[in-house]
């Protein structure tokens, strides 16, 4: 008899529990073997949906998902292909209207070996440029790619109102050692609000943080991040940035502040 799924149970279970490290590994297409055969095998978790199905883009062609595991983890399987191919999802909600959407684990990461040599050497000083929300075009879709760095964490993963704060659906992919994370989530707008929800390796210790590399914040009570484009930013700077030689020059004045950290503890 075939088997369930072509991933092993501790895999489905660390998926379905939000903790899985490596879920670019798992979820979104790749080429297995089963009973001698090298297969296509799709993934996608859903946990809020009742059905997913696979559409083959280039033909209009729908496969149902299995559910593999009961928490949401849908799996097809095709057995004449060898190599993915474009294909977006055809999901089921819980109020039975069907949807499509694009699987955000079908979508290359962008963070580079040079990006993760220089972050890990300390000079990475343009690192706002590849750290936190950025909105992008991938493999013609247009969306954000995070990217947070969180050695202690065990699971690091974006949430918002995009995915009802659920933080086992859009988990990052971790970068080995580095302690570096990423991911890219196809079609959010800017101004859509986010957090990163981390999970510690010491003590099961989980919290949703905002963005330390952010563009935009809400203002308190609130402390979500907001996706926004910096490029669009209009800065009024420019007679200062003009003259900014002369003001900096070393025969200048120049101020210095210190700050007591130990005291805003009270």
């Amino acid at each position: 008899s075939k088997p369930e799924s072509t991933v092993d149970a501790s895999e489905m279970d660390a998926i379905a529990g939000g903790y899985h490290g490596a879920p670019y590994s798992v979820l979104g297409a790749h080429v297995v073997t089963r009973d001698g055969k090298e297969v296509l095998a799709i993934r996608t978790f859903r946990p809020m949906d009742k059905g997913v199905a696979v559409l083959e883009t280039e033909t209009g062609k729908r496969t149902a998902m299995k559910l593999v595991h009961p928490a949401g983890l849908f799996e097809a399987v095709f057995t004449r292909r060898k190599a993915a191919f474009p294909y977006r999802l055809v999901v089921t909600g819980g109020d039975d209207q069907e949807y499509e959407l694009d699987d955000p684990y079908r979508f290359p990461l962008q963070l580079s070996e040079f990006d993760l040599y220089l972050h890990g050497e300390g000079n990475f000083l343009e690192s706002y440029e590849r750290f936190g929300a950025h909105m992008m075009t991938v493999d013609g879709v247009e969306g954000v790619h995070f990217a947070v760095w969180a050695p202690n964490a065990l699971r690091v993963s974006v949430v918002g109102p995009f995915n009802l704060w659920d933080n086992r659906v859009n988990v990052m992919q971790m970068h080995g050692e580095s302690g570096v994370w990423e991911t890219f989530i196809p079609n959010l707008p800017k101004g859509m609000h986010y957090k990163y929800s981390v999970k510690s390796r010491f003590m099961g210790y989980e919290v949703d943080k905002a963005d330390p590399y952010g563009f935009y914040f809400e203002v308190r009570p609130t402390t979500d991040s907001r996706i926004w484009n910096i490029d669009e930013y209009g800065w009024g700077d420019g007679d200062w940035m003009a003259n900014r030689v002369e003001h900096q020059a070393p025969n200048r004045p120049m101020n210095i502040y210190e700050v007591h950290l130990g005291s805003w503890r009270r």
